[in-house]
């Protein structure tokens, strides 16, 4: 856990630019905390159910304007680029940076809108002391600005089978191809 944060605290995500930042990969060893929160069907989940998977895992929320569409749209694109048999070693996560709105009922229609497959990506959401908890082991800050504002770091990590954070890519864009070779590598990984 202290090695996630003592790396930078990354980007801000909300706040006046005229274009989404550029991404930033960083390289990082260091074993991820566990989360334990409910899906969008409102059934449990924990980091450690996806133990022997690749997980891409983002902090977005379901009113974001700004850079939580663009990060969740190249995740669908991510998603949909993998071939069936890596669709069953990869999975995707998204947890709410407001779970003051992010019900489970909330995240399931954000999840329908943006074309996210279900069956390899969870939304996640919980009580706003479960999901603060998350945030904390993880090293974000997160606050809300105003009403459907909220501000933190735009942090995606990638998780190896045993649940180690290998990369961590910080900014409004996720490029899509760099990210794939990334999880390619992973999931060549036996």
């Amino acid at each position: 856990m202290g090695l996630l944060l003592s790396v930078s605290c990354g980007w801000s995500h909300e706040g006046p630019r005229l274009q989404p930042s550029k991404m930033v990969r960083q390289t990082i060893e260091g074993k991820a905390p566990e989360l334990a929160l409910v899906d969008q069907a409102g059934r449990p989940l924990t980091l450690r159910d996806l133990r022997g998977k690749v997980v891409l895992l983002t902090f977005i929320y379901s009113s974001c304007s700004d850079v939580c569409p663009l990060i969740t749209v190249a995740m669908v694109a991510l998603q949909r680029r993998l071939v069936a048999a890596e669709r069953e070693q990869v999975f995707f996560l998204s947890v709410t940076t407001e779970p003051e709105v992010d019900t489970p009922e909330v995240l399931q229609a954000y999840a329908r809108h943006h074309g996210a497959d279900l069956t390899s990506w969870a939304f996640l959401a919980g009580s706003l002391q479960a999901v603060q908890e998350v945030w904390r082991s993880f090293g974000l800050s997160v606050k809300r600005r105003a009403e459907g504002v909220v501000d933190h770091p735009g942090w995606t990590l990638l998780l190896d089978r045993e649940g180690m954070v290998r990369y961590r890519y910080l900014g409004g864009l996720l490029e899509v191809e760099r990210v794939l070779e990334d999880m390619h590598s992973l999931v060549g990984r036996q």
